[in-house]
């Protein structure tokens, strides 16, 4: 279950620097940035955006917002694409041929490491 907390209690996990990375706020899912230090859903900011909306800055510190948990507990692994493989490619063929033969094994071996991950995401989630 989501944990409720007030946008006051938010401020403060921001700047003890644990910010959860989820809210939902007014029907909106929010992400955590955290080169601003505030929410965003792909149009406004929830915190500055927030304290510009309302009269009264102590209606929007008691406002609540929602945690939206995170529901895996290991990453799964992503696989380098072209156009980042490009940009390691020191005008050295042998140096873009190495980084290739490298993600095609972690390709191979990613698919089998994700499988396992899913595995231990669902088992740990089926027991709470």
């Amino acid at each position: 279950m989501n944990k409720i907390i007030s946008v006051y209690e938010l401020l403060g996990l921001i700047k003890e620097g644990k910010a959860p990375k989820l809210v939902k706020y007014d029907n909106y899912i929010w992400e955590y940035k955290k080169q601003f230090d505030d929410y965003f859903n792909d149009e406004e900011y929830l915190i500055e955006n927030g304290f510009d909306s309302w009269n009264n800055a102590k209606d929007f510190l008691e406002e609540k917002v929602e945690i939206i948990e995170d529901k895996s507990i290991i990453e799964k692994i992503s696989r380098l694409n072209y156009q980042q493989i490009g940009t390691y490619q020191l005008d050295n063929n042998d140096t873009l041929g190495f980084i290739k033969a490298l993600n095609e094994q972690l390709t191979k071996h990613g698919r089998k490491l994700n499988e396992i991950i899913d595995y231990i995401n669902k088992e740990h989630f089926d027991r709470e």
